[in-house]
């Protein structure tokens, strides 16, 4: 099933786990920082779990900043390559870090990152096998791109670089089938892997909560996380959260942060809910905040996985999402574990964010959570990197 099996000792698990260690093999991942988002998350958490089995990895970064640097594990070699501009100077310096190191595997995420490990390859000629990962719906992300760079030369880059790469992982279906459609590639050559949930999660999701309005809960409160930016949509949140407190006692409180956020303060203020919204910014633990929570909306007009969708499953508060590209209906088996709407219609979230504060609930099995653990998506990884 692997290439280099003889190097790796197998075992079993009650987590269904068919390996626990690999030795003397070398793993790269790039990324552009540790800056904080979702992706950045997702790939120290596999740098984590890939060091736990034995591999040798190293982190790759044009520049080694940001928050999730402290969830890297001490055994791995952060290389700071100490970039300016990812293709200017992080290509080049990028260049010579794969031609003198020749990992075996390289794992990449974000479109850019992406063109650079496949164009490294393609100048250096080493024989690294390389993976890349695509965590956005791109048609809808380039449909929404502010730039002619990105809505013009990216499409450019990506159709002519992404059938290089030896695979191409999409993180939802959605993601995989417009990727397929868009870059033109090979149906065999693109995978479908889950986005993992954070492996602290539960633990993370059991801190008190230190807002008033959850930890000495009196009405239900309505809890999105995410940056304020267009994709997200809080506007029709907002203009949802208007219709049910006519109806319904109850607050709502959007974590992140953003450009969007004085457009938003500007709708809250017309809407005379200055006393029931509260924005309180980036918090480095969302899962506490979830857990306590009546209802979790995702308002998003598209996404390519919503990994908020399955860390607010994980953390047992019914959801409310709504049914963009891509994601949401895959993690919620199209309804069955919470419900969807669809995109820019308000009125019909703020009916299903009632419903659940008058005490509608989804059965969610244990398996619907168990397929997102850290543990079965870098098995599902390393299936393609070795």
């Amino acid at each position: 099933m692997y290439r280099f099996q003889r190097k790796f000792v197998f075992t079993h698990s009650k987590k269904g786990v068919s390996f626990l260690y690999m030795e003397g093999i070398k793993v790269s991942l790039l990324a552009t920082s540790m800056r904080g988002g979702g992706a950045e998350r997702v790939l120290a958490d596999l740098a984590n779990e890939f060091s736990r089995i034995g591999l040798e990895v190293d982190m790759v970064l044009m520049r080694a900043e940001g928050p999730y640097l402290n969830r890297l594990s001490k055994e791995i070699n952060v290389v700071d390559l100490k970039a300016k501009h990812i293709y200017y100077d992080g290509l080049p310096r990028f260049i010579k870090y794969i031609a003198h190191t020749k990992p075996e595997a390289l794992l990449s995420t974000i479109n850019h990152t992406n063109i650079v490990a496949i164009l490294s390859k393609q100048i250096t000629n080493v024989k690294t096998k390389i993976v890349v990962t695509e965590v956005n719906h791109l048609t809808s992300a380039l449909e929404n791109a502010e730039s002619i760079k990105k809505k013009v030369l990216l499409p450019l880059l990506i159709k002519n670089l992404y059938k290089k790469a030896d695979f191409v992982v999409a993180v939802s279906k959605g993601v995989a089938e417009d990727l397929v459609k868009l870059a033109n590639l090979d149906p065999q050559k693109v995978k479908i892997i889950y986005n993992p949930l954070p492996n602290d999660l539960w633990t993370k999701a059991e801190e008190l909560v230190e807002h008033p309005w959850l930890s000495e809960q009196k009405e239900p409160v309505i809890v999105s996380v995410g940056r304020l930016v267009k994709q997200k949509d809080y506007g029709t949140l907002i203009r949802a959260f208007a219709i049910v407190r006519k109806e319904r006692k109850g607050k709502l409180i959007i974590l992140g942060e953003g450009k969007e956020r004085w457009e938003l303060e500007k709708l809250i203020r017309s809407l005379n809910l200055e006393d029931d919204v509260d924005m309180p910014g980036f918090v480095d633990n969302p899962y506490k905040y979830m857990r306590k929570a009546t209802v979790f909306v995702l308002s998003s007009i598209f996404e390519g996985f919503a990994n908020v969708v399955a860390e607010a499953l994980a953390c047992g508060v019914p959801v409310v999402a709504t049914d963009c590209p891509s994601g949401p209906r895959e993690i919620l088996e199209n309804g069955k574990y919470g419900f969807l709407v669809k995109p820019r219609d308000y009125e019909g979230m703020a009916e299903k964010i009632i419903k659940i504060i008058d005490g509608h609930r989804f059965y969610v099995p244990k398996e619907a959570i168990d397929k997102f653990r850290i543990e079965f998506v870098a098995k599902e990884y390393l299936k393609l990197l070795l």
